[in-house]
């Protein structure tokens, strides 16, 4: 089986009226004109671009975050992939309009079921609410609802006989960007979603022995040798492996992110595809970041000017990875 994450960057695809059947000789202007949102729509030779990828390497199913919507990935599906995937897709928590979503190839034949947590309940308390834990004013701690910025998105892939085969867990923690006074580069509401995913994979993994794939945009350094401290749980209450670490692939080959730094740009991984380590023999796993294109048709690992950044598809690059399954789905 071959699957695709890829976090693809404010995916909306918006209309308000039926648009017309060749996309691709429009202007952005006439594009734009499309859809009256306060949210503009992707830019169009991004979408296509995105869609070409796709295309190109036949994904069986595609692990998307940053989805306008399910009316923008029903809109990408029909219009820019020759409607040869399904959509499966519920919409979370985010402030932003952007939810993770699936996208599963007809011609695989895959069954499926699809599970949200997006009400699933977080145990968060900011920095001064855990140190009033240590104290006598423990009592004065309110407690609130919290729900993950998103989602944990379950896709439980089954054969013929409705058994499952091989379960994802999407997600797509919250961003460092966020403004919080209490919370700086949101680091406790991290933890807090990086704590509840452990909690759901370990439900999961109590109720099948097929393998699970954990994964999603981090917001972080989550690599086993230096991770930053909110992702310290996912090491000490799991199995879970790194993919791209437990395949020894390069370091330097495992960016999916590239941020301006000084006059250039600097790498780093954001998304990754976790699986216990136990559950990987016997599955052949193959795993790589993928390149984009120049106009000229050069790949790009790595945006070397602003040029060429601006250009790109998405701010995060996408990442492949191929499994066998045990029995014929």
């Amino acid at each position: 089986m071959k699957a695709l994450l890829l976090n693809a960057e404010n995916l909306f695809i918006l209309f308000d009226e039926a648009p017309p059947r060749d996309l691709k000789q429009l202007s952005e202007k006439q594009w734009q004109a499309l859809s009256r949102s306060r949210t503009k729509n992707k830019p169009l030779f991004k979408v296509l671009a995105l869609a070409k990828l796709i295309q190109s390497h036949q994904p069986d199913v595609c692990l998307l975050s940053e989805v306008g919507g399910l009316e923008s990935l029903q809109n990408f599906a029909k219009h820019f992939l020759d409607e040869q995937f399904e959509v499966a897709l519920i919409e979370g928590n985010s402030d932003r309009g952007i939810d993770v979503g699936y996208l599963v190839r007809k011609a695989s034949n895959l069954g499926y079921r699809l599970v949200t947590n997006k009400d699933f309940k977080l145990k968060f308390l900011y920095p001064h609410e855990r140190d009033l834990l240590k104290t006598e004013y423990k009592s004065d701690i309110k407690t609130r609802p919290t729900k993950f910025s998103r989602d944990v998105l379950e896709l439980h892939v089954t054969d013929e006989d409705a058994e499952v085969q091989v379960v994802f867990l999407l997600t797509h923690l919250k961003s460092k960007l966020y403004r919080d006074v209490f919370d700086p580069r949101s680091h406790s509401r991290r933890q807090a979603e990086l704590e509840g995913l452990i909690k759901i994979y370990q439900s999961v993994q109590k109720k099948t022995t097929a393998p699970i794939f954990v994964c999603g945009d981090f917001n972080g350094n989550a690599q086993a040798d230096r991770f930053e401290e909110e992702f310290q749980a996912l090491y000490e209450k799991t199995d879970l492996k790194d993919l791209l670490q437990l395949l020894d692939v390069d370091p330097m080959a495992r960016s999916t992110f590239f941020r301006r730094w000084g006059r250039g740009f600097r790498g780093m991984q954001l998304d990754y595809v976790f699986l216990s380590e136990s559950q990987s023999h016997g599955l052949d796993v193959s795993a790589e970041i993928l390149p984009y294109s120049t106009p000229t048709g050069e790949p790009l690992t790595a945006p070397m000017n602003n040029h060429q950044y601006i250009r790109m598809p998405s701010d995060h690059f996408p990442y492949l990875f191929q499994f066998k399954v045990k029995t014929k789905l």
